[in-house]
């Protein structure tokens, strides 16, 4: 009895030191979705202004999202940069835990659509152009 009672006490305080203890609000990257832009900025998250943000925490689950053109190119003598009036707001569903990139694909001249990558495993991700979701 004493030996299970010492292995139980051990086991528990050797697997509280190996993480600090969360804050309040504070969530495991684990539980969350990461989102960050290339040449594109949030405006919207779920139909509520975000600022123009370049990365964003979402919960897992589907989401709408807001994506302005914000394309900057850097030359010798020359700065050329590429933006949208508006933005245009696309769905996709966040898995806990991964990495999401928006970045601009372009369809034809002057026209362009967000498109949204898994970087954890370097794929696309289907999303679709939501309007009243």
């Amino acid at each position: 009895m004493l030996v299970r009672w010492w292995t139980v006490a051990v086991s528990t305080v050797l697997a509280g030191a190996c993480a600090p203890p969360l804050r309040p609000g504070q969530r495991l990257n684990s539980a969350v979705a990461t989102l960050e832009t290339e040449a594109t900025v949030v405006e919207t998250l779920d139909h509520r202004r975000a600022g123009e943000v370049s990365t964003i925490e979402l919960l897992p689950g589907r989401h709408s999202v807001g994506i302005r053109l914000r394309e900057v190119q850097h030359g010798m003598l020359v700065t050329e940069v590429a933006y949208s009036r508006g933005s245009v707001t696309i769905c996709f569903t966040a898995r806990p835990g991964r990495r999401y990139r928006s970045r601009p694909a372009f369809i034809g001249h002057g026209r362009w659509r967000p498109e949204i990558i898994d970087t954890t495993n370097q794929t696309v991700v289907k999303s679709d152009l939501c309007y009243n979701e």
